[in-house]
């Protein structure tokens, strides 16, 4: 696992971060708010942990990329 992958995630983590917010803003969608806030964050946590070389968070970054990718497809 290179630092270029946990960058990626961390920046990752952000836009999903501001795609909550941004769907928030837009239409009022607290739900929105509410998971991609919550995703991003564990997406960030994912991306530091990276950092640290821990092998779990590579596990947990592909799971949570998983979800959203099958929940927006």
């Amino acid at each position: 696992m290179t630092r270029t992958n946990a960058y990626f995630i961390l920046v990752y983590g952000l836009i999903v971060i501001g795609g909550g917010v941004f769907g928030y803003l837009k239409a009022g969608s607290l739900p929105s708010l509410i998971m991609g806030t919550t995703f991003g964050l564990l997406l960030l946590c994912s991306g530091w942990f990276l950092l640290q070389k821990s092998t779990l968070a590579h596990f947990a970054s592909v799971a949570l990329s998983g979800i959203l990718g099958l929940f927006f497809t």
